[in-house]
């Protein structure tokens, strides 16, 4: 198998036999052929956005990535579930000064067991601020506009984490003409699309529907697809 790294795929068009990705890497754009195209981008590069003004100051990240920047710093993470909660007890750990932001009166039980007790336990000894029931109505350079049930509080933050979670990265099978049924597209059970000889495999088929696959589940997508492409090239499958 040979990899590539580096290149981003910015283009994908063509028809089974004859599809072209164009990817832009360090060396400048380059074009792939190839017979088949399993397209498996996931959906991390499309985070959920808040919709409230100030959310495109530089300080307001959506990406998490890693916590020794923020270093002695407030950092307010907005969110309630896993990316919210695993970030927070992150940050804290490396040393920010670190409040949790959510509309819920708690975070959501579905968080994963073992980041549940651990986040839950830091709040109750004050290493992370949990501030509840708080809904983000402005971000500006000095922190968050916030409504509460009680009235309206500013919460000072030198950078806010936005972690309310991610949509299909599937710009790539949209472009190509690949047909949809609502928000997902349609697939055979091969994860095959409306265009043969191109699959989708993985979150990037789900939409916004994040809760339905992960990486067990998903690794049988790959083995479907992969079985398929194998039998019309006349290669042996288990």
């Amino acid at each position: 198998v040979r990899v590539r790294t580096y290149p981003e795929a910015v283009c994908l068009g063509g028809r089974e036999g004859g599809f072209r990705v164009l990817a832009r890497g360090l060396r400048g754009e380059e074009t792939f052929q190839a017979r088949y195209v399993v397209v498996a981008t996931g959906y991390f590069g499309r985070p959920n956005r808040l919709g409230v003004p100030g959310e495109e100051l530089p300080h307001v990240l959506h990406r998490y990535e890693e916590a020794a920047a923020f270093f002695g710093r407030k950092v307010a993470v907005v969110g309630g579930s896993n990316s919210a909660v695993e970030a927070a007890l992150d940050l804290f750990r490396a040393g920010a000064q670190v409040s949790l932001v959510h509309r819920g009166a708690r975070v959501r039980p579905s968080v994963k067991y073992w980041l549940l007790p651990d986040f839950e336990n830091r709040v109750k000894e004050g290493a992370i601020q949990a501030v509840m029931e708080a809904v983000v109505e402005a971000i500006t350079e000095e922190g968050l506009e916030l409504k509460r049930p009680w009235g309206r509080e500013f919460l000072p933050a030198d950078f806010v984490l936005v972690q309310i979670g991610y949509r299909a990265e599937d710009r790539l099978l949209r472009e190509a003409g690949v047909a949809y049924e609502g928000e997902r597209p349609r697939l055979s059970p091969e994860w095959e699309t409306s265009l043969p000889g191109l699959f989708a495999i993985g979150s990037c088929a789900f939409g916004p529907d994040t809760r339905s696959v992960f990486i067990e589940n998903g690794r049988a997508h790959a083995e479907a697809a992969l079985k398929a492409i194998a039998r019309r090239l006349g290669v042996p499958v288990g």
